[in-house]
């Protein structure tokens, strides 16, 4: 009689979770009010929301959820390359999947291995926003076994959590305090400021309770002479960076999302005024990077990536 397969680890459907899925299907006019009415008006109520969503992780784990792990093979024994944008492409093939022109998922995948292949980033004018390399595609809600969302919570995906949400690049800043930077990649015309932002702050919710920071620290290490060590520091509470990295993308005066990108430096600092959100994220800062005709050309060596994001004109 052959041996029953272990039952799926279930992690719930954390608050912050909710709304982002919730916020994706809205109209950019329904957004843009929610802007107003939540970010603008009242960010105090997505900071209880992201304070929340840690306590949720938090109890889950308490309860007896021990497998509850980060997506470990891109990051042991330091940060692993991604598929370089021909293999990553070539496995399209080989599923026997339709190879048309590159997608923006394609052209996004090249600004990740180009984040790589320079060993992270510098940004022109701002020293300080120089960030590197840590890992790619880390999934805050994967465990050895199969894992799945709560069933019992209302519009939870189905499948795995990692399918749905992991990180696109981790970064570590380059300044004294050396954080983690959740890097958040968007690529096109049709890059959502509000989106991002959200995807950000889950991302950093998942990976704040106790459990979670130490599985970070634990798997995302650094490799010398004498063996692995962790990347981060020890901290009494995590703090990580957001850095929501744009390419391919143009503003247009006359699209009804200029209203997201102008209210973004208000919607930064109303979220970073609250103590429940600036516990945990000490900055929100938007990198562009210019592409030309070959993406990766324009990151050979150590050169410059990107420029800070002029949230008004840009």
């Amino acid at each position: 009689m052959s041996a029953e397969a272990p039952a799926a680890a279930t992690v719930p459907y954390v608050d912050i979770l909710r709304e982002y899925h919730r916020i994706q299907g809205l109209s950019t006019a329904e957004r843009v009010a929610w802007k107003d009415s939540v970010l603008i008006d009242a960010p105090e109520q997505l900071a209880e929301l992201f304070e929340r969503s840690i306590a949720q992780l938090d109890e889950a784990v308490g309860k007896g959820l021990t497998n509850i792990s980060l997506n470990t093979r891109e990051t042991r024994g330091g940060p692993k390359a991604p598929p370089t944008p021909t293999k990553a492409r070539n496995s399209k093939k080989k599923n026997a999947e339709k190879v048309g022109p590159k997608t923006d998922a394609e052209k996004a995948h090249e600004i990740l291995y180009a984040i790589f292949e320079s060993g992270g980033i510098t940004v022109s004018g701002k020293p300080d926003l120089a960030a590197d390399y840590a890992g790619y595609k880390i999934a805050p809600l994967r465990a050895k076994d199969e894992t799945i969302f709560d069933p019992s919570a209302d519009g939870a995906p189905a499948g795995d959590p990692s399918a749905h949400f992991s990180i696109d690049v981790l970064l570590q800043s380059r300044d004294e305090d050396a954080l983690p930077i959740v890097g958040v990649l968007e690529y096109g015309e049709d890059a959502d400021p509000i989106l991002a932002l959200l995807e950000g702050l889950a991302y950093v919710a998942l990976l704040s309770t106790p459990g979670q920071w130490a599985r970070l620290r634990k798997q995302v290490t650094v490799t010398d002479e004498d063996g692995d060590s962790p990347r981060f520091d020890e901290r009494d509470e995590p703090q990580f960076d957001i850095y929501v990295i744009l390419a391919g993308h143009r503003r247009n005066a006359a699209s009804k999302r200029s209203a997201l990108w102008e209210a973004m430096p208000a919607v930064i600092d109303a979220l970073l005024d609250e103590p429940a959100i600036a516990k945990h994220i000490r900055r929100i800062e938007g990198i562009k990077i210019p592409l030309g005709t070959d993406a990766r050309a324009q990151f050979a060596g150590n050169a410059v990536l990107g420029k800070p994001v002029d949230w008004d004109n840009d």
